[in-house]
């Protein structure tokens, strides 16, 4: 309660009378809002092991099937989880002891002849010198589809994300050797291992500059890479050594370590390829989407008072 004196000449009068100061305040509600990713653009590169273990038979889903065939319709799937995101184009390279010819050429494609090209890939079984498997051969494959004759083909505007999947050690190479490299031994299927395989120091600076948008990459584009291990005898090579330096994020230029110890985040290293697709398809990379809780789509009455505080 609040008094005044009203005074005249005469007399004064007191008055009581009560003054309320009132601000509103802010009164908590859900506010729901739903999005979908639509035309996120992709340009996805995809580098299968050709080399001769991938003619190994395993079970997948309670079907036999060579380790290839397991391989491709996982990658498939992949190319269709990015594609419902939006437009996707994809570079599909393979390599064993050298790279090995795709159907349709060496550029970027569509979804269904990017699908139709991995499902026409075949292990160059004529050949014995192709039964080894050559890191340093995937990596000059995957660079590819930013080379300056290819670039045209790139999605403007677009996230760029790499898949190299193997399933086993380096055993030829060019260079000095890499990690989980050793000369003089063999490997789980018999192969001697070569001087010179997997990726070396060197190697693996100029290939995170490629990812960079830098060494031999014309567009400049950055470019996430996942480097995937599958099947039994990833884990008896020590896993994650020789895969390590092809796994990268280009985008941030940094080199993310992962969960397990001595693992990059971009390392995936899967013993079992009935767990391949599933652990593919957990890597998408979808988008950021962006806006204001309160104004998109439209207005609410999400203010904090009538006074605007």
């Amino acid at each position: 309660m609040t008094n005044a004196n009203v005074t005249d000449k005469n007399f004064t009068q007191v008055a009581n009378f009560n003054i309320t100061v009132q601000d509103d305040i802010p009164v908590a509600f859900d506010i729901t809002r739903s999005t979908s990713v639509t035309n996120a653009a992709t340009n996805l590169t995809i580098v299968l092991d050709l080399s001769g273990s991938m003619t190994n038979t395993v079970t997948v889903g309670g079907v036999n099937m060579t380790r290839l065939a397991a391989e491709k319709l996982a990658a498939q799937q992949l190319i269709d989880a990015y594609a419902a995101q939006g437009p996707v184009n994809v570079f599909v390279a393979g390599f064993a002891n050298t790279n090995i010819a795709v159907q349709g050429g060496s550029v970027w494609k569509n979804v269904a002849d990017a699908k139709s090209a991995i499902g026409a890939l075949q292990i160059p079984v004529n050949n014995t010198d192709e039964y080894f498997t050559n890191y340093d051969q995937g990596l000059t494959a995957a660079r590819g589809g930013y080379s300056a004759a290819n670039i045209a083909g790139l999605h403007a505007n677009a996230q760029d994300v790499l898949y190299f999947m193997t399933d086993g050690l380096p055993n030829r190479g060019a260079g000095g050797n890499g990690p989980g490299s050793v000369t003089g031994v063999t490997d789980p299927n018999g192969a001697v291992i070569g001087a010179g395989s997997g990726i070396s120091p060197a190697e693996e600076a100029a290939w995170q500059s490629f990812l960079k948008g830098g060494e031999l990459n014309s567009s400049g584009e950055k470019i996430t890479a996942f480097a995937v291990g599958v099947g039994p005898d990833v884990p008896s090579i020590g896993g994650v050594a020789p895969l390590n330096p092809i796994a990268y994020d280009g985008v941030t230029g940094t080199d993310p370590a992962g969960t397990n110890a001595g693992q990059d985040k971009y390392t995936l290293v899967i013993g079992d390829f009935n767990d391949l697709s599933a652990a593919l398809l957990s890597t998408l990379i979808t988008p950021p989407v962006s806006g204001n809780l309160l104004t998109d789509p439209s207005p609410v009455d999400g203010s904090f008072g009538a006074d605007g505080g």
